[in-house]
């Protein structure tokens, strides 16, 4: 059977795994280490998707060193704790094993900081034939889906991009790529389509 795509790129947060636990638990800790306004679990809930200098912004109407400063103390506890936290989401891991028996590459694409990106992969004691977080150095997610299409060598009309977010879906489009949404994340809902669970996912990579 002709494989429909050679190499499918995923997301992290909420496409991979359920990351809010981790996530909160490090806004949490920012909001006392730094002495900011309490806010509620909802407006927690908005910082799951977009960058973290964005959604500290948007909560606190921080800006310059004291924006920096909180990007810098959620980042450390979540790479040194909030990773513990997460979890792969029900028969994702089963899925990207048959994925790769099947001859699909598989690749990560995250906005996610590099360092944070890859304690994460560690601790789940998972290998990926590439991985690119981001560096701060203004990496989009097209550059990022990018970096994996070229380190693999697979022309980007046999890629796809995975992810739960309007921002990967964007990426996708800069890139040139097909893109599959995912509905059990922080972003698209069931009415948006793509795929709810594992199992459909991999039917949608595999065509079949």
């Amino acid at each position: 059977m002709a494989l429909r795509y050679r190499l499918a790129v995923f997301d992290a947060d909420g496409t991979l795994f359920d990351s809010a636990p981790g996530i909160l638990a490090s806004i949490r800790h920012t909001i006392e280490t730094l002495g900011l306004p309490e806010i509620s679990e909802a407006q927690m809930r908005t910082h799951l998707g977009p960058p973290v200098d964005l959604a500290y912004h948007r909560s606190f109407g921080l800006e310059g060193e004291r924006l920096q400063e909180a990007v810098r103390v959620h980042r450390t506890f979540n790479t040194e704790h909030g990773v513990k936290l997460c979890q792969m989401y029900d028969g994702m891991r089963e899925m990207l094993d048959r994925l790769r028996s099947a001859g699909v590459k598989v690749a990560v694409a995250s906005l996610k900081p590099a360092p944070t990106l890859d304690r994460l992969l560690e601790l789940q004691g998972l290998e990926f034939d590439s991985v690119h977080g981001y560096t701060g150095n203004g990496e989009s997610k097209g550059d990022l889906i990018r970096m994996c299409i070229d380190d693999l060598g697979i022309p980007k009309e046999e890629a796809v991009m995975i992810g739960d977010t309007v921002p990967d879906r964007e990426g996708a489009e800069e890139v040139g790529v097909d893109f599959i949404p995912v509905t059990f994340g922080y972003g698209f809902k069931p009415e948006d389509g793509g795929a709810g669970d594992a199992e459909t996912l991999e039917r949608m990579i595999l065509g079949n």
